[in-house]
């Protein structure tokens, strides 16, 4: 019959309706229509919240906050609650014990904090890529490089005595780390270089995002002199 038929397939296009809407869901993809601070968040924990510049003020460093998708993380967000009629002011918390600070201008999120909470991971990363050649522990230098074997460590084969160990952090700590690579070719390498002034030449450490882990990038040689701290 004509109207059985009819019902049929409305029932069936509702269904098919319904099981895109619970793919849209359980794929953590934020709605148009969700504030700007969650939809920001949700980006952070690995969403895909569209194009990114809807809801934030413009940078070409925003691509660096992206991390490796966090289904809990992202269900702690749905819980957050989020004042719909506030369009400027801060917003902080925690989602899973980190911590995150956020500002609205006029309506859309500025990334500058969370960016300098990222510029402050790659400084203190590269910092310790040198106490790790400076103490030779492989180990440590497993876990900060894509390709530990890339390491070229010259100088003292022996790592300074437990004792020295202490004023040498002080002076790793002390040691300046200037960005090289400019934010627009940045954005599409998805890479970033810093520069310290380590050798004659100094030494340029690019860096990148693995499974939202930020890791130093040793697909081709690094070489690391020690004599700097040696003189």
């Amino acid at each position: 019959m004509p109207g059985a038929k009819t019902e049929q397939n409305l029932m069936q296009s509702l269904l098919q309706t319904g099981i895109l809407v619970l793919l849209i869901i359980s794929s953590g993809v934020a709605s148009a229509d969700e504030l700007p601070v969650k939809q920001f968040l949700r980006f952070i924990y690995g969403a895909e919240p569209g194009e990114i510049s809807r809801i934030c003020l413009a940078s070409d460093d925003t691509w660096m906050l992206r991390g490796a998708k966090n289904t809990n993380a992202l269900s702690a967000i749905d819980a957050l609650s989020i004042d719909p009629q506030k369009r400027s002011g801060c917003y902080f918390g925690l989602i899973q014990n980190e911590a995150y600070f956020i500002e609205l201008r006029d309506g859309k999120v500025d990334p500058a904090f969370s960016l300098e909470g990222q510029y402050s991971v790659h400084r203190q990363l590269v910092k310790t890529l040198l106490y790790a050649a400076l103490r030779h522990d492989q180990r440590l230098l497993s876990r900060l490089t894509t390709n530990p074997q890339s390491v070229e460590v010259s100088g003292p084969k022996d790592a300074p005595p437990p004792g020295d160990m202490d004023v040498y952090e002080g002076v790793i700590q002390a040691i300046p780390v200037v960005r090289t690579s400019k934010p627009s070719e940045d954005a599409k390498s998805k890479t970033v270089t810093y520069r310290v002034p380590i050798g004659e030449e100094g030494l340029n450490v690019p860096l990148l995002k693995q499974g939202g882990i930020w890791k130093i990038d040793t697909s081709k040689p690094l070489k690391i002199s020690l004599a700097f701290f040696y003189q």
